[in-house]
């Protein structure tokens, strides 16, 4: 009898865990969906380009493609993965992109090339 009873408070404890979560689960929708978008806001305005405009004989990336990599290669960079992050630059420096850590710059124009 006292097993059932236990069973039962289980059951019960369950439940207004299941519904406290459902309750609270817009809420957390809600306020993830604004965190995530800061962090992404943050990631792609940390480096500007530099320079003129993409020189296509030089860089084949499109500007969104350069940042995509960028942020890849800042996340590497605070994981530490030092090795993965260096192959990102490595990938962008063979598509023609040049990256300034220090001013927080990439450029693919014609000053890149030596033009």
């Amino acid at each position: 009898r006292n097993h059932n009873h236990n069973n039962n408070n289980r059951r019960l404890r369950s439940t207004e865990i299941s519904n406290a979560a459902a309750a609270l689960s817009p809420a957390i929708q809600h306020y993830g969906h604004i965190i995530v978008q800061k962090k992404q806001k943050r990631r792609f305005d940390y480096y500007r380009q530099a320079g003129g405009p993409i020189d296509p004989t030089i860089c084949s990336l499109s500007p969104k493609e350069i940042q995509n990599l960028i942020g890849k290669r800042m996340q590497c960079r605070r994981a530490r993965d030092y090795a993965k992050a260096d192959s990102i630059l490595d990938l962008m420096n063979a598509h023609g992109v040049r990256i300034n850590d220090k001013l927080k710059q990439w450029r693919a124009d014609k000053q890149v090339g030596g033009g």
